[in-house]
């Protein structure tokens, strides 16, 4: 039997805590297969929300902030 690792990201955007449950929500940057990077966004531990391929980090940034102001969260600082 093969022990599977969860690939680490390369690059934590933010993390909230979702008022309802006090999950936190974490949005990271991976490394993808091949060229460009993913973004993906979920709970610790689960299948990403959503996700989505970008040609380079940079651009995953800017995404990453995109999507936590169209939350209206706070982030969370550590």
């Amino acid at each position: 039997m093969t022990n599977l690792r969860r690939p680490e990201p390369v690059e934590i955007c933010w993390r909230v805590i979702e008022g309802s449950t006090t999950r936190i929500l974490t949005c990271a940057i991976f490394a993808a297969s091949g060229d460009g990077v993913e973004l993906r966004v979920g709970y610790f531990g689960g299948v990403p929300l959503h996700s989505q391929m970008l040609r380079d980090i940079e651009s995953a940034r800017v995404l990453a902030k995109n999507w936590r102001d169209a939350l209206g969260c706070i982030e969370l600082r550590t």
